[in-house]
């Protein structure tokens, strides 16, 4: 009987995390290290002083401390706990984005002057923020933030397969792959909310090129769509079996990502609102 000598480094071992998994790590790893430092400033004159009092944000200030703080308490738990990150993996994309949510309704309410901005729907926010991007009311240091992209042109982002699932991967090549994303949550959203499950007919053909043609995607808007996902649960790779390591990764890069967006916004609206109020109103 011949014995033949086994040859280890060709067998191949069975990945041990989800793909799917894999790639949403990478991506909020890239966005957390992308927007460390981010800064924005507003790029227009204002009026000295409000058409409204303080109190008419009091809600909404509120809400933002109470948030903020319930997310810090979760992160401290967590760093003593690891097996803790996994619970509060499953809630962080809502609640950073309700965070930044209320922020951008303060924002857009001093920016704009008009107390009505504070009953902005979810979509409004995020329109009204994409359009401040688009003249340069509002810009950001770091360039790839103050830009727009049609759904037609992100979805045809040339991007390498297998990319999604690596971990270093070219700045550009790591923005498109994520922008493609977003435009699929975002189609999807519109397919959920329409009850489209097919483009069969003309009708719907016609539907869906004008969603590409006339749509428009930022990185800023990854919150409000990681947000959409969670509230659906498409975030399922998250009940998966993961190592508690990888989870617990997971968990803080997303928790330092929001703190990075969330500092950025807190010194914007304390920069407008010392001129409109004579004071910071965000600790």
């Amino acid at each position: 009987m011949v014995e033949y000598e086994t040859d280890w480094s060709n067998i191949e071992v069975a990945p041990l995390t989800p793909p799917d998994f894999q790639t949403h790590l990478n991506y909020v790893l890239f966005m957390e290290k992308f927007s460390n430092g981010l800064n924005i400033k507003l790029n227009i004159d204002i009026d000295i002083n409000t058409k409204f009092k303080k109190t008419s944000l009091s809600k909404k200030l509120k809400f933002i401390k109470m948030i903020k703080e319930n997310l810090e308490d979760e992160y401290k738990k967590s760093m003593q706990e690891v097996e803790f990150a996994k619970i509060c993996s499953m809630w962080i994309p809502v609640k950073s984005y309700y965070l930044i949510f209320n922020q951008l309704l303060v924002l857009c309410s001093l920016i704009n002057n008009n107390e009505k901005n504070l009953n902005y729907s979810h979509k409004k926010s995020i329109v009204d923020f994409r359009e401040m991007i688009k003249k340069g009311i509002v810009f950001s240091n770091k360039e790839e933030f103050n830009k727009i992209y049609s759904c037609l042109k992100a979805t045809n982002f040339k991007t390498k397969i297998g990319d999604n699932l690596r971990e270093d991967v070219e700045e550009g090549l790591r923005i498109k792959g994520i922008l493609k994303k977003l435009c699929s949550y975002k189609f999807e959203s519109y397919c959920r909310e329409r009850k489209i499950e097919s483009f069969r007919s003309k009708k719907d053909k016609e539907k869906k090129k004008l969603f590409f043609d006339n749509t428009e995607i930022s990185l800023f808007e990854f919150f409000y769509w990681y947000r959409i996902k969670a509230n659906y649960k498409d975030l399922s790779f998250l009940d998966q079996e993961i190592y508690s390591e990888k989870i617990s990764q997971f968990y803080k890069s997303y928790y330092s990502l929001t703190m990075n967006f969330y500092n950025a916004l807190k010194d914007l609206i304390n920069d407008i609102s010392k001129k409109r109020l004579g004071e910071t109103i965000i600790e």
